[in-house]
């Protein structure tokens, strides 16, 4: 069994290394390791090649720039292992990850296994574990998606998991090209695609947060607006789903998502432009929470963005 991990390159010359180091090291050694150069203007491409000369598991693709969800898309299609990582190429993984990826697998052969990620920021670290789960245990979409909601521990990045690539090859799953937050988007797409869906308990993934500059107005613009067609989709999606509790939390989810950026973005959305009927906000809420939050926005949306 092989396991392929596709990483996106683009202008991390400084941080590039620090990554393939934590692959080439795998303990597991029955890895392929794709380095996708999406049009990368620094010393991103000579490094890859570099590697690619010291270790015949690695190979490159050197592209024009199409953005994280080409790059990926490129890479899985050119993956040959039966599972598949994503790995954004200024973070890293314990060097012991495939094998105990591959131990799951195997004992599993679950469409989707779900892990955890240590958030490394300038200030600390934030542990994002599922909290709830049990490790090997096979779940079903609807429990795992219900268990995750309940919990507030439905990750959307894509590199906390491992992947059968068939899930992808059988149900044309694609990530979208051009548009931001593209784990997002692809989040309830993938989950309720799989089959079964298991467990590794370990924090095998280095999520690295830098400090960025406050948002512009024109950054926050375009953030929202992908964001309002991504929860468009997501309403269009669910409401199709004929099981009512998972169609409910579903709606729940979106409904807190929706809140939450429009406080963060500072921004105020009629939750009608994305086809969410208003007072989906409170029948809807998770929790008495998130009811009240929805309760508010509904009557004095201005005033909420800026509690």
């Amino acid at each position: 069994m092989k396991i392929s991990i596709v990483v996106p390159v683009y202008n991390v010359e400084n941080e590039l290394s620090r990554c393939i180091d934590s692959l080439i090291n795998q303990t597991f050694k029955n890895i392929e390791i794709i380095l996708v150069d999406d049009g990368s203007t620094d010393s991103s491409p000579l490094i890859c090649d570099e590697y690619s000369k010291k270790d015949n598991r690695i190979i490159v693709v050197h592209k024009s720039n199409g953005g994280l969800s080409d790059a990926r898309n490129v890479g899985i299609e050119k993956s040959s292992g039966e599972y598949f990582l994503l790995i954004d190429s200024d973070d890293y993984i314990d060097v012991d990850s495939c094998e105990r990826f591959e131990e799951i697998i195997c004992a599993t052969n679950a469409d989707i296994i779900v892990s955890n990620a240590i958030q490394e920021r300038e200030d600390g670290i934030e542990y994002m574990e599922h909290t709830n789960l049990k490790e090997k245990m096979i779940y079903s979409s609807y429990e795992y998606i219900t268990l995750a909601i309940k919990a507030r521990e439905w990750f959307a990045p894509a590199c906390f998991n491992c992947y059968k690539k068939q899930l992808f090859e059988h149900n044309g799953l694609k990530y979208r090209i051009g548009m931001l937050h593209e784990d997002m988007e692809m989040l309830p797409r993938v989950f309720m695609s799989a089959k079964s869906i298991s467990y590794l308990d370990k924090n095998f993934y280095h999520y690295i947060v830098r400090k960025n500059s406050i948002m512009s107005n024109s950054k926050k613009e375009i953030n929202g607006k992908h964001l309002m067609i991504i929860y468009k989709e997501w309403f269009s999606q669910f409401s199709k789903i004929e099981n009512y509790s998972l169609r409910k939390l579903l709606f729940g989810y979106l409904i807190k998502h929706f809140l939450h950026t429009c406080r963060e973005l500072e921004i105020v959305v009629n939750p009608k432009e994305i086809g969410v009927p208003r007072r989906f906000l409170i029948i809807f809420g998770l929790d008495l929470k998130e009811k009240i939050k929805g309760l508010i926005y509904y009557c004095l949306p201005k005033f909420y963005i800026r509690l």
